[in-house]
C-alpha cells in the first residue's frame, strides 16, 4: 500500500524483505529458534512468558474477544474525532512550504495515537491466546514457546519500522498538496485535498491493524483447530 500511495523512497527489489528479515536474527537467536523447530526444547509455561494463575477462557470466549477487539480498533480508526477536520495552512504561508508542514503536524500525532492505541489492545490479546494455547497439546504448547520468542525476538525491529510511516505518509500529504496546488493568479485550494489524505491515513492504519493482527489471528486459527479437549 505504501508503495502504491507513492510513500517509499524506493522500490522493493525482490527478495529485499526476506534479506532484511535475516538481518534481525543474531546467531544465538538462530540457535534457539532452530531448537524450537526441531522440538528439541521443553515447553514448560514460564518458557512462554505468562504469569501464573492464567485464566481459562474457552475458545468462544476467545472468538468473541478476538471479535470484539477488531472492530473496535477499526471504528477507532474510522470514527475518532482526533482525526484532523482538514485544517487550513496558516495566512500567508506558502502551500508546500512552511503551511503544508505545520498542517501536516496534527495528522502524525493523530497517527502516532492510534499507533499507541493498536499496540495496547493488540499486545494483552496475543499473550492471552498464548496462555490459551500454553495448555493445550505439545504441539500447540510449543507453538506458544515459539510465538513468544519471535514476539520478542521482532518486538523492537517491528516498532521502529511502524513508528517511521507518519514520516513516509509526509510524502503522499506533499504528493496531493502540490497537485491542488492553484494555478498564478487562480483561487487558493478549499481544502478537499486534506480530506482526500485523510481517508488516505486511514486506509494505511487499517493495514496496519491487519499486520498487527496476522499473529493474533495465527493463534486463534491454531486454537480452533485444536481438539476441544485439550483447549
Amino acid at each position: 500500500m505504501l508503495g502504491e500511495l507513492g510513500c517509499l523512497p524506493r522500490p522493493l527489489e525482490p527478495g529485499a524483505l526476506a534479506q532484511q528479515l535475516s538481518h534481525w536474527v543474531g546467531f544465538s537467536q538462530a540457535i534457539e529458534l532452530a531448537a524450537l523447530h526441531s522440538g528439541k526444547v521443553s515447553t514448560p509455561g514460564r518458557g512462554l512468558g505468562l504469569t501464573h494463575g492464567q485464566d481459562t477462557s474457552p475458545l468462544d470466549d476467545l472468538q468473541t474477544l478476538y471479535a470484539h477487539t477488531r472492530a473496535q480498533l477499526e471504528r477507532a480508526v474510522l470514527e475518532s474525532t482526533l482525526l484532523p477536520a482538514e485544517p487550513e495552512p496558516p495566512a500567508g504561508a506558502p502551500i508546500g512550504a512552511g503551511g503544508r508542514a505545520a498542517a501536516f503536524e496534527p495528522y502524525q500525532r493523530y497517527y502516532l495515537n492510534q499507533q499507541r492505541a493498536l499496540e495496547a489492545a493488540v499486545g494483552p490479546l496475543r499473550t492471552k491466546l498464548r496462555e490459551a494455547l500454553g495448555r493445550g497439546s505439545p504441539t500447540m504448547r510449543q507453538l506458544a514457546l515459539l510465538d513468544s520468542v519471535l514476539e520478542k525476538l521482532m518486538a523492537e525491529q517491528e516498532s521502529r519500522l511502524l513508528y517511521t510511516l507518519p514520516r513516509l505518509l509526509k510524502a503522499r500529504f506533499d504528493q496531493r498538496g502540490q497537485s491542488a496546488a492553484p494555478a498564478p493568479g487562480a483561487a487558493p485550494p478549499d481544502g478537499t485535498w486534506l480530506a482526500g489524505f485523510a481517508r488516505d491515513l486511514q486506509a494505511v492504519l487499517l493495514a496496519e491493524l491487519e499486520l498487527r493482527l496476522q499473529p493474533v489471528l495465527g493463534l486463534l486459527q491454531a486454537l480452533q483447530q485444536e481438539p476441544r479437549s485439550n483447549a
